[in-house]
């Protein structure tokens, strides 16, 4: 996740990592992204990993930007 410097967009990446270089984004992965989606909505933070911390306030920002 990262926020853009003056325009406050929010941008997701999500990447499925395979030793063989075969991961696929199946139905499962799907799902677990818009969970993911909808707990950034509910701004419901600790349910994810600590490299999000920096840049909670700036994705609090973001996310209270109408445009």
């Amino acid at each position: 996740m990262a926020v853009t410097e003056g325009t406050q967009e929010v941008w997701l990446a999500q990447a499925k990592w395979s030793d063989d270089g075969k991961g696929k984004f199946n139905t499962a992965a799907a799902h677990k992204f818009i969970h993911g989606l909808r707990l950034i909505e509910q701004r419901s933070y600790d349910r994810f990993n600590d490299r999000l911390d920096p840049i909670v306030a700036r994705v609090n920002s973001a996310m209270h930007d109408a445009r």
